[in-house]
């Protein structure tokens, strides 16, 4: 199983490799590294003129030691925020975010990542031949001993898109193979179901390897909701069993009304499922 998936990764980098020998098929624009303090960042960009599509990624390198923050930060820190409202010509969907892990630090947890992250977006041209102004406005806590709020601007010219770049294409392809999948693929860990045990707790069961170790699952609901990592109950044979905890959400959490956004993570790939698991009345 554990092989399948690192396959999923290798098939990444066979992409990469054969690309570099291709002429013509993406065109590129990739920004200079911006400063976070922590680490670095930059825009990569790329325009298919056959499918008309365009997408990229935000690239982070972090320092040694440092980190940064998933969607969901936990109990402390800042969550991404990548605004691209500025942008001219095209209409850009909300990034997509890899699988994160959990870090506990002085009792205080938080859902991370360390060294490199890549976050995968699309964008839709409004103007044909394309053309306009691709602009990113960054917004993201990094992390060691202190934390600092580090920003970062960028901004590409969309009709400089002409440039053959088949290895920037092979960066962003090797970023959407981290993106949790929401659909059953072969070798990645899967959710199967979500039951509401009593008032503060939800049992979660997915198909989990015992080659994998150390399987986390995260949960997400409203904005204002907080979940800490789900607690692994036990992980015998292909079944990991997770219990969530809903103590921490306001008093007026109506999970009838609003599902739970479930993230399966492990060895850096992961499985998304989003369920109703009700108000267990």
């Amino acid at each position: 199983m554990i092989k399948t998936l690192f396959q999923r990764f290798a098939t990444g980098l066979i992409i990469l490799w054969s690309l570099t020998g291709l002429d013509g098929q993406a065109f590129a624009e990739v920004t200079q590294w911006e400063d976070l303090g922590g680490g670095r960042a930059r825009l990569v960009t790329v325009f298919n003129p056959q499918s008309g599509e365009v997408e990229g990624i935000i690239e982070v390198e972090l320092k040694p030691g440092w980190t940064t923050y998933w969607r969901q930060p936990g109990e402390g820190g800042i969550p991404p925020d990548f605004n691209f409202s500025d942008s001219q010509g095209v209409v850009v969907e909300t990034p997509e975010f890899p699988a994160p892990k959990a870090k506990r630090t002085f009792g205080v947890i938080s859902i991370i990542y360390t060294d490199y992250v890549a976050f995968p977006f699309k964008a839709r041209p409004v103007i044909s031949p394309l053309s306009g102004k691709l602009k990113l406005n960054i917004l993201m806590g990094v992390c060691e001993a202190i934390c600092i709020p580090a920003v970062a601007s960028f901004t590409q010219d969309l009709s400089l898109l002409n440039k053959s770049d088949p290895i920037s294409s092979s960066l962003i392809e090797l970023a959407k193979q981290k993106i949790p999948v929401t659909k059953a693929t072969e070798g990645v860990p899967q959710i199967l179901d979500a039951e509401r045990i009593d008032a503060n707790k939800v049992l979660v069961r997915a198909s989990v390897s015992q080659s994998f170790e150390k399987p986390e699952l995260f949960a997400e609901g409203k904005q204002d909701w907080f979940f800490s990592p789900a607690k692994l109950l036990r992980h015998e044979g292909e079944l990991a069993e997770f219990e969530v905890d809903l103590s921490d959400l306001p008093k007026d959490a109506d999970l009838s009304a609003t599902p739970l956004r479930l993230t399966l993570a492990v060895d850096g790939f992961g499985s998304e499922q989003t369920l109703f698991v009700g108000n267990g009345e």
